[in-house]
């Protein structure tokens, strides 16, 4: 199963129905986007998702459209990288003009700006959500 792991600011956006839509066609995918999920995190936290994480064997991430990570997909992607299982990032628009995916795999983290919770929670903030 492929993890999707992505901004909540993607949530329900044509992105996130696009790329969802075309990792299905490579195998089941796991999108953190659901009311089950949230009811599991508000409950548990960022171990919801850690443990879900098992179920899957890859992971694809997209950033946040300034090119950083926030703090819970870095977490989730960590993950993976640590097993040394494959890690994708994901590069998608999807309108009315423009449709594209490219996959590039990932062995780290280092060439990507991370954010703590904190300028996570405040970047969501800043873009409308939570």
């Amino acid at each position: 199963m492929i993890y999707y792991a992505h901004p909540v600011s993607m949530y329900d956006s044509d992105d996130e129905k696009f790329i969802v839509k075309i990792l299905s066609d490579l195998g089941p995918v796991l999108n953190p986007n659901g009311e089950e999920h949230q009811k599991g995190y508000d409950v548990e936290g960022m171990a919801y998702f850690i443990r879900l994480l098992e179920e899957c064997s890859s992971c694809v991430f997209s950033t946040f459209r300034d090119g950083k990570i926030g703090a819970g997909a870095a977490k989730e992607i960590k993950y993976f990288l640590e097993r040394k299982l494959p890690v994708f990032q994901c590069n998608a628009r999807y309108d009315a003009h423009t449709a594209f995916l490219i996959l590039s795999l990932r062995t780290n983290l280092s060439e990507y700006e991370v954010l703590t919770v904190d300028e996570t929670r405040a970047k969501l903030k800043e873009l409308g959500f939570r």
